[in-house]
């Protein structure tokens, strides 16, 4: 088990209502949501886009990722969100059945996978787990309009042409005001490629929508 770097900060910097942050804790999905919900709450849908490929689950409030022992430097890459979901769940049973001594490598940001995670082990009581599938449950019954969807991204390869695909998908049907936002490991490369992406789409959006009001003013 490895654990990731946390980030409760949701940002955006492209003038768009698309946002983008690490892995955050458990409070920090709230926390990535109330300055979103300030500012459109009166909008349909607020999606939240995880981008992980690894399943993730939560041990005592923060996130951890499962990886091959003999490859523990590097993401499992799992393309399927339902397979990422039911590993996720059985990766929490899993913990569980080991008992109170919850044992894990620490991860650390580095741009290749050799320079990510280090082999110092480290212990903690286990006082709770959770998946991100119970997660989003608890959070939509707070604010239903959220949508959470996962599009797994590559973090070592640009996209695939599908992930720009899903992304065209979730906001064909959407304005461009409409609030998105992405999360991968750390925010940073799977992050910011989503961020461009949905970008450009509401730009699409936002372009046509000018288009239309001045042909329908002549």
């Amino acid at each position: 088990d490895v654990s990731d770097w946390s980030s409760d900060v949701c940002s955006s910097d492209l003038g768009f209502p698309v946002f983008g942050t690490g892995q955050t804790t458990i409070e920090g999905f709230e926390k990535c949501l109330e300055p979103v919900l300030k500012k459109y709450g009166d909008e349909k849908h607020i999606f939240w886009v995880n981008l992980r490929q690894e399943p993730v689950v939560y041990v005592n409030g923060k996130p951890f990722t499962a990886r091959d022992p003999a490859k523990i430097n590097f993401h499992l890459e799992i393309n399927n969100p339902e397979e990422s979901a039911k590993l996720e769940t059985d990766f929490a049973e899993d913990i569980k059945k080991r008992g109170e001594d919850f044992k894990y490598y620490k991860d650390q940001f580095g741009e290749h996978p050799e320079e990510r995670a280090n082999n110092e082990e480290i212990s903690e009581k286990l006082a709770g787990v959770t998946t991100l599938t119970e997660i989003y449950a608890a959070i939509k019954d707070k604010v239903p309009k959220l949508e959470p969807i996962r599009i797994p991204m590559n973090q070592e390869m640009a996209p695939a042409e599908e992930n720009f695909d899903q992304i065209v998908a979730m906001l064909k049907d959407t304005t461009a005001s409409c609030p998105v936002i992405f999360n991968c490991q750390a925010g940073i490369s799977r992050t910011t490629t989503a961020i461009v992406c949905g970008a450009l789409v509401k730009e699409l959006q936002l372009t046509d929508r000018k288009s239309t009001r001045l042909n329908s003013s002549h």
